[in-house]
């Protein structure tokens, strides 16, 4: 797992890193942010596993560096500093935190449980995902609950902003929250090709590739998609190899 502290105080962050960097069976990485403007900045190009925060950074509470971040995949542990009144709040909403100065049995069982419960996830994602493989369905969540698509019927998937449209074969399109490329993890062994950084496509729907004012790939529907310039090898070779 990799870790990102993010804690104004130069003691408390290195007495914390020393001892992270004592786990290496559980942590590979550990970077350091002083301020919600370094944690920031930091969370932009580094996509850590655990964020250890300090309550009260020098340039603002730290609940604005976690209103930046509110759909993002990490734990969140809180570091302490004669808090004592935050204990009772942290602990009624569950959540995670260290006091200083830390304790080496205290961090060790926190990563334990952190790196149980990444490997929990990982597993029913897992088992998700090669079941809907295995029924060659997919699920998308709906305000009625979740509904199971034919693979065989999505003509292609379209990225809107972090959201998704599927189009299937009989002109419906369903709206799905999950990124476009949840979407090409799922459907890349079915046959489909994301040729374009906002279309993923069924290979066997694809009618022609259009060089032409632009590329592009004309469908079995006649719609037209951009096609990338740098993937136009790659779905030729593809299509070629599909058609043999």
């Amino acid at each position: 797992m990799n870790a990102l502290i993010v804690e104004s105080s130069v003691e408390v962050a290195n007495q914390l890193r020393r001892m992270l960097d004592a786990q290496p069976a559980l942590i590979k990485q550990v970077n350091l942010a002083n301020s919600v403007r370094d944690g920031y900045l930091t969370l932009k190009i580094s996509t850590p596993d655990i964020v250890f925060l300090s309550m009260n950074l020098c340039d603002g509470s730290c609940m604005k560096l976690l209103n930046k971040y509110k759909k993002y995949p990490m734990e969140i542990v809180f570091l302490m500093e004669d808090f004592a009144n935050s204990h009772e709040i942290l602990e009624e909403k569950q959540l995670k935190y260290l006091e200083f100065p830390f304790k080496k049995k205290q961090i060790n069982q926190l990563l334990i449980e952190i790196r149980t419960k990444k490997m929990a996830t990982l597993f029913s994602k897992h088992l998700i995902n090669n079941e809907h493989k295995s029924l060659n369905k997919i699920s998308i969540k709906d305000k009625d609950g979740i509904r199971f698509i034919e693979i065989d019927q999505i003509v292609h998937c379209q990225a809107d902003n972090n959201y998704t449209e599927i189009y299937l074969e009989n002109s419906e399109r369903i709206i799905s929250s999950k990124s476009l490329k949840v979407y090409e993890d799922l459907l890349v062994d079915h046959g489909f090709f994301r040729v374009h950084q906002s279309h993923l496509v069924d290979l066997k729907r694809i009618k022609k590739v259009i060089s032409t004012d632009g590329l592009f790939v004309k469908l079995e529907n006649d719609l037209l998609l951009n096609l990338a310039r740098r993937k136009k090898n790659e779905l030729l070779n593809k299509l070629k190899d599909s058609s043999n």
